[in-house]
């Protein structure tokens, strides 16, 4: 975790531990204080906002990773750096079209058979939808 980030959740924490200590003197002593009930209302909102908050800048560099990893796992990959190891179906580009392609270990690219001139790029097939029941 970066270093400004731990300050903030660490300033965040020590308010909110503030905010949890007058909200329970203040309930304690309710009818002490000319208070309105509104008031408690939205401290307890202020408490979950903090809440939230923290636990979202606890866990946005785990989120950040994800997203490397998914934003990686879709990048076009250009022949001259790398050809797929597996033999499969793939997303090919030649130049301005795209289209899918068998790949295998012992042939070139190939479309139902015939070879696909001037492929520059090819990414792995997403996996297919499956519906959640």
């Amino acid at each position: 975790m970066n270093k400004d980030r731990a300050k903030h959740i660490e300033v965040l924490k020590e308010y909110k531990e503030e905010i949890d200590h007058d909200i329970v003197v203040v309930e304690a002593n309710y009818g002490d204080f000319n208070i309105d009930e509104d008031m408690i209302v939205k401290g307890h909102e202020l408490q979950e906002a903090l809440d939230y908050a923290i636990y979202d800048m606890q866990n946005i560099e785990e989120l950040e990773e994800k997203i490397k990893y998914l934003e990686k796992a879709n990048e076009w990959v250009d022949v001259k750096d790398r050809l797929p190891s597996e033999s499969g179906m793939y997303l090919v580009t030649n130049f301005d079209n795209v289209s899918y392609t068998t790949w295998t270990t012992t042939c070139h690219y190939k479309n139902k058979g015939f070879e696909l001139d001037g492929v520059i790029a090819w990414k792995p097939l997403p996996k297919p939808y499956k519906r959640k029941e």
